[in-house]
């Protein structure tokens, strides 16, 4: 009967060991992805700021062809 009871505490122990370890590789792995979160919020952040940027030269170039159109137009009507 001891040695069963031995055979028993040393699984607990081992079990106990292996759950810790575990605990030690989740709280690794938890740190990890808050600062994989951190940084993806910074690329978001931008990016965002990118497309924004990028609109607004967009809109710029637009309506600088729109004017260019527009001028040519009133010299078509000159020139005939």
């Amino acid at each position: 009967m001891s040695d069963k009871l031995n055979l028993l505490l040393d699984k607990i122990e081992s079990l106990i060991k292996k759950v810790e370890n575990l605990q030690e590789i989740n709280n690794t792995l938890k740190s990890e992805n808050k600062q994989l979160k951190i940084e993806l919020t910074k690329f978001s952040k931008t990016n965002q700021s990118l497309e924004l940027a990028s609109s607004d030269k967009t809109e710029l170039i637009k309506t600088r062809l729109i004017s260019i159109l527009s001028r040519l137009d009133q010299l078509e009507e000159i020139t005939s």
